[in-house]
């Protein structure tokens, strides 16, 4: 014998014989369990997962909370029924599991096994495909998650900023106070943590240079008596002339209603296009 390790399926009954008679008994008795078996020597820790039962149902927590407990025990799941599961949320959870855990998550999938309720997945949301069973349904989040858990790319990048009307700087503060930059035209506040000013990594403003550069033109800002498209609001798809900004978050715009100009305050964050620069009737 090589290696030595336990399975659980953390059965619990609210009758008053066992020692274990609820969910919250289960889930801190098999901590608790993993921690010993840790201690005696054992090399892993793993547990069953079945939905409809008193039972084990959700694994990542439990094993996350195992992993920051324990040191050297291997934990993981004997096993998950794939046709209940997001593949790319459970990477997610199986993800930070592993990383609490130092790398010591171990997952065991199946495709499934008779249960207590008729197509119980169906409960959860997922269905098989036309012409699918139900081993076809769990094999599409399987073929998924090593992808995903390997982090490989699947979603196409945001070409609109993260951060919209952000602005960052640089400066030195014992040479510029932040009253002088938060009373700069434009600015509302400085994000801060602790009263301090938050600090940008400098690795994080090369990617996000790196991103603008691959990024669409920026939109031409529109000037006085230019001719614009509405895209958004309660004028969405009406033409309007620019005619003058009015403070920092509106802009007045000329609209023909009633066959008369008549002068309209917006959102200066409104979405626009410039159709024409012609200057204003």
């Amino acid at each position: 014998m090589k290696k030595i390790g336990f399975l659980s399926f953390g059965h619990w009954t609210p009758s008053p014989q066992p020692g274990t008679r609820s969910a919250a008994d289960a889930l801190l008795q098999s901590i608790d369990l993993a921690v010993a078996a840790e201690e005696l020597g054992a090399d892993g820790a793993y547990f069953r997962v079945h939905h409809f039962a008193r039972q084990l149902s959700s694994p990542f927590p439990l094993l996350a909370a195992i992993g920051a407990k324990t040191h050297k025990i291997e934990i993981g799941t004997g096993v998950i029924d794939m046709r209940y599961e997001n593949p790319l949320y459970m990477a997610e959870d199986a993800g930070a599991a592993d990383l609490i855990s130092g790398g010591r998550l171990q997952l065991g999938i199946s495709r499934g096994s008779p249960e207590q309720v008729i197509d119980g997945w169906r409960y959860f949301g997922y269905a098989p495909s036309e012409g699918e069973n139900e081993s076809d349904m769990a094999r599409r989040p399987t073929g998924v998650l090593p992808d995903a858990l390997r982090g490989e790319g699947f979603a196409k990048p945001n070409p609109q900023p993260m951060f919209p009307n952000y602005i960052f700087v640089r400066f030195d503060p014992e040479v510029v106070h932040t009253t002088a930059i938060k009373a700069t035209r434009g600015i509302s506040t400085l994000i801060s943590f602790g009263g301090l000013p938050s600090v940008v990594p400098d690795s994080v403003i090369t990617q996000l240079s790196q991103g603008w550069s691959s990024a669409p033109p920026e939109t031409v800002a529109p000037q006085h008596g230019d001719r614009v498209m509405l895209r958004d609001g309660a004028f969405e798809g009406i033409e309007a002339v620019w005619y003058e900004p009015d403070g920092m978050k509106r802009a007045m715009l000329l609209l023909n209603l009633m066959n008369q100009q008549v002068r309209v305050p917006v959102n200066s964050s409104m979405r626009f296009h410039i159709v024409a620069r012609e200057a204003a009737a």
